[in-house]
């Protein structure tokens, strides 16, 4: 149950201001400068909220996160961030408010599945130690906010690529499985192989006769990523 709620974010002006309906209650949201967003607590725990913002003419405001609280203090809690077409750099260069917002979040493992789309040229213009620097500056940012964290490094699936709107194959992933294999032996992290589990080079033609990826074999299908979904936690949380 939900019991509050962070909507991290900016607004255009201090007039505008977010609000959430929870059951039959519609609630303020408090500024909290501190974390460059908005706080409500509710007055009961609830399954689900909605949030909505009174804007006028000219008006705007950006989210950048929701982060609810729970009233379960056990378990299991996943935060995840990311947008289709993000880069390494789309966190280390766009998104200033980054640091502020993990430390509220405070991890005690990071998941990190980024590199495909770093990795979308041909082969001779891939450039590994480049990779390599793009997520050390991404780690360094991470770590200082929880520098006790465990990191697991997740290497990228075999994919196609987008040239002059047609369909070629990604040539490039295993220059990044290796890339990442170093960057987690350097970091002393994990790594868990989607790479090498799909079957490595050519698997994607594979996986999407299967209908576990989309026709561009690029993207997988809601089965494909329940799949993996499934594997992986179970690669986390069992022993061998």
């Amino acid at each position: 149950p939900i019991v509050g709620l962070h909507i991290l974010g900016h607004a255009s002006d201090t007039l505008v201001e977010p609000f959430v309906v929870a059951g039959a209650d519609t609630l303020r949201c408090v500024a909290d400068t501190l974390l460059a967003g908005y706080y409500v607590r509710l007055g009961e725990p609830v399954d689900s909220v909605r949030v909505g913002f009174n804007l006028r003419e000219g008006q705007h405001f950006m989210v950048t996160g929701l982060l609810p609280e729970s009233s379960f203090n056990g378990g299991v809690r996943v935060v995840s961030t990311g947008v289709n077409g993000a880069r390494t750099t789309t966190w280390t260069d766009r998104c200033p408010e980054f640091d502020r917002e993990l430390a509220l979040v405070k991890p005690d493992i990071v998941l990190l599945g980024l590199g495909i789309n770093d990795s979308t040229c041909p082969a001779k213009d891939f450039k590994p130690e480049k990779f390599k620097n793009n997520y050390r500056k991404l780690l360094s940012r991470i770590l200082e906010q929880s520098p006790d964290c465990a990191l697991v490094f997740i290497t990228n699936n075999d994919s196609w690529r987008y040239v002059r709107r047609r369909m070629v194959h990604n040539d490039n992933g295993a220059a990044v499985r290796q890339a990442m294999m170093e960057l987690a032996q350097e970091y002393d992290g994990a790594v868990w192989d989607l790479f090498t589990i799909m079957g490595g080079n050519g698997s994607a033609t594979a996986w999407r006769d299967a209908g576990l990826m989309k026709n561009d074999r690029l993207h997988f299908t809601r089965e494909g990523y329940e799949l993996l979904g499934d594997m992986l936690y179970r690669a986390i949380t069992e022993e061998e």
